[in-house]
């Protein structure tokens, strides 16, 4: 039923986006990114800690667009997605908005790139893992993202020094509204939910149940009940 209900949740998503078959019909295009950009990100990475993954290992994934499956991850440091094409040969997939790339594992997971303003306000397409249905025009997304940290010296001559090496990942939700094509960041905190709903009565409402925002099918509830 979960399955059913995922690939029902995935079909809304790929028509709200604004995605079309049509303009994908010669899709081919987006497997001929070079590979010098891989070859250099894992030179310059080479001896660091940690991992810029979410999950180490390539898993089998449908490309919106393609017929044939190919085995991929997803890099959270540079927001790219790693295929996989032959023995130590490696591209990334050419970012296109609207692209949907669902990994294959037991629980489907759909990641869809999508456009945004970063930190800078710069305008850049990355991608956002689908995390549910809010109601019609508007859904939920997580983003993941992995920081590098560089090596530091010791500070005396007490302590080790830091070696380079990723960060643990952080998980940040969005909420897409398709009509405005624009993303939303979701307060991390419950007080952070009431200043940004104030026509919500979400005191009452939390009162009424226990909701953890860290858990992803609690936080769903709220912001459906925020989008009401």
């Amino acid at each position: 039923m979960k399955k059913i209900l995922f690939f029902v949740f995935l079909a809304i998503l790929w028509s709200n986006t604004g995605f079309s078959q049509e303009s994908m019909a010669n899709a081919s295009h987006i497997l001929n990114n070079n590979s010098t950009l891989y070859d250099k990100f894992q030179q310059g990475f080479a001896n660091a800690k940690g991992t810029p993954y979410i999950q180490e290992e390539y898993t089998l994934a449908s490309i919106s667009g393609l017929t044939t499956n190919y085995m991929v991850k997803y890099n959270a440091f540079n927001d790219e997605m790693e295929l996989l094409l032959e023995a130590k040969k490696v591209n990334y997939i050419q970012k296109e908005k609207g692209l949907v790339v669902t990994l294959k594992t037991n629980t489907p997971k759909a990641y869809v790139c999508l456009g945004y303003n970063d930190d800078q306000k710069k305008y850049r397409l990355g991608y956002f893992a689908s995390a549910g249905v809010i109601k019609e025009g508007y859904l939920l997304f997580l983003k993941e993202k992995i920081s590098f940290q560089e090596a530091k010296p010791p500070r005396s001559g007490y302590e080790r020094p830091t070696p380079a090496g990723f960060k643990q990942p952080t998980y940040t939700f969005f909420v897409w509204e398709s009509a405005a094509e624009q993303l939303i960041e979701v307060p991390r905190t419950k007080i952070g939910f009431i200043k940004m709903f104030p026509q919500r009565n979400l005191k009452e409402f939390f009162k009424s149940g226990t909701y953890d925002l860290d858990v992803e099918e609690d936080l769903l509830q709220v912001v459906k009940y925020c989008y009401e």
